[in-house]
């Protein structure tokens, strides 16, 4: 089978998970390249990573899940690109498939990946739209992403906000035994709670963003229609 999507993966102190994820991507006959962006890390994950068969780009200072993530797609080759958190676990290579299948077929423009959990969640509240590391996008779309929004966490909100605003073909995927590792777990409370913390700040941000962004274009479409109606009036 051929070789046809690029994964990236963006990480940050992720030793601890790197290889699990790396090793269940490895096993998809589809996988061209394993791009893992390794934003500013104090551990190893550079080092785990590259012994585990992936590409590694190393940024020199945390800067943020957005600019990891615009970094992996500058480096891409493919123009189906899974992204992929480094601390997930669960999916399978059959998930893989599934994930990215829709996209290469011209039938959908991105598929998030979401855990069966989230899924009965929506279910019940069907105007949430779910935010998910796991997410499987045509690579040519990405510039389609204000530069502005991509940065932290913001992006993935981002990323919802543009293919709902531009019309994108979005497919929500149920993927079996979908796992994350929980912050708190992974960084201890304190510093859970701090990346929590990070992660809610960042989502006001952009929401503050959004409405600075579409009040300023309310404003422009309102002066082109003032403008107009004074060459009218002139004529």
């Amino acid at each position: 089978m051929e070789k046809i999507i690029s994964v990236i993966i963006p990480a940050y102190n992720e030793s601890a998970g790197i290889r699990r994820v790396i090793k269940i991507i490895r096993s998809s006959p589809i996988v061209r390249e394993i791009i893992v962006v390794d934003d500013g890390s104090s551990d190893n994950t550079s080092a785990i990573a590259i012994r585990s068969g992936a590409q590694v780009i190393t940024l020199p200072r945390n800067r943020g899940k957005g600019q990891a993530m615009q970094a992996g797609v500058n480096e891409a080759k493919n123009d189906v690109i899974l992204f992929c958190d480094g601390d997930m676990y669960g999916f399978s290579e059959t998930s893989i498939k599934n994930m990215v299948s829709p996209i290469i077929e011209g039938k959908e423009d991105m598929v998030i990946g979401i855990r069966p959990v989230i899924s009965s969640i929506q279910r019940i509240f069907p105007f949430l739209v779910p935010i998910s590391g796991f997410r499987a996008i045509k690579k040519s779309l990405w510039s389609e992403i204000p530069s502005k929004f991509i940065s932290g966490y913001q992006v993935e909100l981002a990323i919802n906000f543009v293919a709902r605003r531009n019309g994108w073909r979005v497919l929500h995927f149920d993927v079996p035994g979908l796992k994350h590792s929980i912050k708190e777990a992974k960084l201890g409370i304190f510093s859970g709670l701090v990346a929590r913390a990070t992660m809610s700040f960042d989502a006001l941000l952009f929401f503050l963003d959004l409405y600075l962004l579409k009040r300023a274009e309310s404003n422009a479409a309102l002066k082109k229609a003032k403008a107009y109606e004074r060459v009218r009036l002139q004529k």
